[in-house]
């Protein structure tokens, strides 16, 4: 779901109540979950957590959005079997939640021709979005986790950040993504790219000759590879296409987690110009942060922190 959790909980939230309902009423004859092409639908909310919880907020998805438990719970009872029975009069969450809470049923598992996708400790890849999420093995000492999209700039609900990532410490997003913004009248209209929340320079991605990433179709990134092993996962993805400057010859953004010992998150960006131009990035954080040497930052939100070390070409 390109739009986030969120939307996820709202409109995937909604088709599981009609479902349901429908099943109930037709006393099983139609279960609108046994279909193909709703079993990866239905597993994203347990594939989607980068770790405690915490999501990417990309697009416009809350930053404190999670998959609802419920929904979760039932899905995976439907799917894999597992999962717990809802407790009578539990109104809290959506209205999936709320009819199940109000007439608790057990419903038949659902063995569906491409399976229910055996959780993956260690990471999820959303192929078609790509979009990769690493976490720490587990019982380990890492507790770093991160999650990075390439994508492109006209998704639901898009925002201009193709390369952006994320990285989060225990439960908190320490380097965060800002996700939605106040909706107003302008948000869904043709000035929406005027919101810095909305455009790239709210994200932790490239400014290329001082020019902020163009919206629409074309600007997309190209996965140039792929490596994940228990000991680390490698995305390289081409950016370039998501800026209009004709001088950018190549901009390729490698990132690399490494989840040995506490955890090393490299982001690197390589790039070159067939005329000189300026090239910055930018790391985006709810909390604060403090030089600590000629290169290196710390950055530190709710009792949680990164060191960030910077290298550069000379000029």
């Amino acid at each position: 779901c390109d739009e986030g959790v969120g939307y996820w909980n709202y409109g995937f939230g909604h088709y599981v109540a009609l479902a349901e309902t429908i099943r109930r009423a037709t006393g099983g004859a139609l279960d609108l979950l046994d279909r193909p092409g709703v079993v990866m639908p239905a597993a994203y909310g347990s594939r989607v957590v980068i770790a405690d919880g915490v999501c990417p907020a990309f697009a416009d998805c809350a930053v404190d959005a999670r998959p609802s438990s419920g929904l979760v719970d039932y899905l995976s009872r439907r799917y894999a079997g597992k999962g717990t029975e809802r407790r009578r009069g539990l109104l809290s969450g959506g209205l999936c939640d709320q009819v199940m809470a109000l007439h608790p049923d057990n419903p038949p598992v659902i063995r569906p021709e491409k399976p229910w996708p055996k959780p993956d400790p260690l990471r999820t890849w959303f192929e078609h979005e790509m979009v990769l999420i690493s976490r720490p093995a587990p019982r380990s000492k890492c507790r770093l986790a991160v999650a990075i999209q390439g994508g492109h700039n006209a998704q639901n609900h898009n925002h201009n950040d193709v390369g952006v990532f994320m990285a989060v410490v225990g439960g908190k997003a320490v380097l965060a993504d800002i996700g939605a913004e106040v909706y107003t009248a302008r948000t869904f209209g043709p000035q929406r790219y005027v919101s810095r929340a909305l455009n790239s320079w709210g994200h932790a991605v490239p400014v290329v000759g001082g020019q902020l990433q163009r919206s629409g179709r074309d600007a997309a990134a190209r996965v140039l590879a792929t490596e994940f092993t228990p000991e680390r996962d490698t995305l390289r993805l081409d950016i370039r296409a998501a800026y209009d400057l004709p001088a950018l010859t190549r901009l390729e953004r490698s990132c690399v987690f490494d989840r040995n010992a506490a955890g090393v998150f490299t982001v690197t960006d390589t790039f070159a110009f067939a005329s000189p131009a300026t090239f910055e990035t930018a790391l985006l954080t709810f909390g604060t942060w403090e030089r600590l040497g000629p290169r290196t930052l710390r950055i530190a939100d709710d009792g949680e922190a990164v060191r960030v070390e910077i290298e550069a070409p000379s000029g």
